[in-house]
């Protein structure tokens, strides 16, 4: 016999569950297998469901794993990337936020000048009055008669005292020499996107990080000449060519940023002391890779590296 109540075999003749102390009477036998068959389905299905439930949690624990795997990797090769042979990754200085005061219109002369390698007139920032004046400026985007400003003209700020920069948005063409020989001068910031900077700093002994507008297409020659504090420059993801001697004479260890856009660069375009930084599988990336294999032939003495005497690429990482 079994019990009704919690479906115990039952010794023959039991009054009562030894189990439950439920009573046991003659019918008991009846409906016997079917209630034992659903008992063992209950306990069937509850176990089916237990294995499933414990799958589930085992496929997930194992893609989180191989997640997590396939990250560590990647952030590895990240890293190697960016380093080369080196321990430790690229990491993009902190520029320091300045406070620009605004110069008036009053501190400027006003021209129009016509670029060679632009069609048309801009009005430019002819002359800054104000040579003497030692702080950071930000320039004015309009004339005392309101009329737009879209270029600074050559030898602009020449020579001049000024130690910041701020150009405003709408200024979109900087002529060659615009702040050659401004020694004081540490950073220049842009607003918006410029199209044109010709040889603007040279000699521009203060200057540390820069970071170039977007609009620009070109970095010409001489742009950063004899930059001597020069520690880093950022160049924009609409640039595509870099003319020989861009980067030339600044003396120290400089990081130049080199974005995927860029699908040319002249031999020579940096001196020996560039480090640059450019994305796996781009165009600057093998450019840097074929000028160091020459830097290493000319050092084994292999031979001339190629550029005449021109300044060469130095140490290469990789973001």
């Amino acid at each position: 016999m079994i019990c009704k109540n919690c479906f115990e075999t039952l010794p023959p003749g039991s009054a009562f569950c030894p189990r439950c102390g439920a009573p046991c009477s003659q019918d008991m036998p009846v409906n016997v297998e079917k209630k034992g068959l659903n008992r063992n389905t209950k306990l069937f299905l509850i176990a089916a469901a237990l294995i499933v439930v414990l799958i589930v949690i085992i496929v997930i624990a194992a893609a989180g794993s191989s997640h997590k795997s396939s990250s560590a990797t990647a952030g590895s090769d990240m890293t190697a990337a960016a380093t080369g042979s080196s321990s430790e990754s690229f990491t993009k200085p902190n520029i320091p936020k300045i406070n620009y005061t605004s110069a008036p219109a009053e501190d400027f002369n006003f021209d129009s000048t016509s670029s060679f390698n632009w069609f048309g007139s801009h009005w430019a920032i002819h002359t800054y009055l104000n040579e003497d004046r030692s702080d950071y400026i930000r320039l004015p985007a309009v004339d005392s008669n309101g009329k737009p400003v879209t270029a600074i003209d050559h030898y602009a700020f020449s020579k001049s005292k000024v130690k910041g920069i701020q150009i405003p948005d709408g200024i979109t063409v900087i002529e060659s020499s615009a702040f050659s020989d401004c020694a004081n001068l540490e950073t220049v910031e842009f607003e918006g996107e410029v199209e044109y900077i010709d040889a603007a700093f040279k000699n521009c002994t203060s200057l540390k990080n820069i970071v170039l507008p977007k609009g620009l297409k070109t970095l010409k020659s001489l742009t950063f000449s004899d930059c001597t504090s020069l520690n880093y420059v950022e160049l924009p993801d609409t640039l595509e060519k870099i003319e020989m001697l861009a980067i030339a004479s600044c003396g120290n260890h400089v990081t130049v940023y080199i974005p995927a856009s860029v699908t040319e660069i002249d031999d020579g375009a940096f001196d020996d002391s560039v480090t640059i930084v450019a994305p796996s599988g781009s165009y600057a990336k093998n450019y840097a890779d074929t000028r160091l294999q020459r830097l290493n032939q000319t050092a084994n003495g292999g031979g001339s590296n190629g550029t005449g005497g021109s300044p060469k690429v130095g140490p290469i990482t990789y973001p």
